[in-house]
């Protein structure tokens, strides 16, 4: 009986024994990018899209430049959108005008250029 109970504290002693998995230093150090009423970005409707292009450019060089790693790019202003969608028209805040297609894709542009620079993107 006394064998038994101290190959079952031996036992249980080892199991508790084991080393925890280190943490992992992650940290989410993200920027909120409102586009509605053209607050943060493009700047003001209507710009041309080169414009808009170096704008967003130079914000994601910003945020990776002050060790973000993440960017929130707010996607769907106000029941529109900055991409093609079957449901929802084209933002007024790119163009001026709801439904007026940019001439590119402002959401695909922020994917490849947040990743270029090592941000995530989270498209909200």
């Amino acid at each position: 009986m006394v064998r038994i109970f101290l190959v079952s504290i031996t036992i249980s002693a080892v199991a508790l024994a084991k080393p925890n998995p280190p943490e992992l230093p992650r940290e989410f150090r993200a920027a909120w990018v409102a586009t509605v009423y053209n607050i943060d970005w493009p700047k003001k409707a209507g710009l041309d899209p080169e414009r808009q292009k170096e704008e967003l450019i130079d914000l994601f060089d910003t945020s990776a430049q002050t060790g973000l790693n993440a960017i929130i790019l707010q996607v769907r202003p106000a029941a529109d959108a900055l991409y093609q969608s079957a449901y929802e028209p084209w933002s007024p805040y790119l163009t001026g005008e709801m439904g007026r297609d940019p001439g590119y894709d402002p959401l695909e542009f922020a994917i490849q250029e947040a990743h270029r620079r090592g941000l995530e993107l989270h498209a909200w």
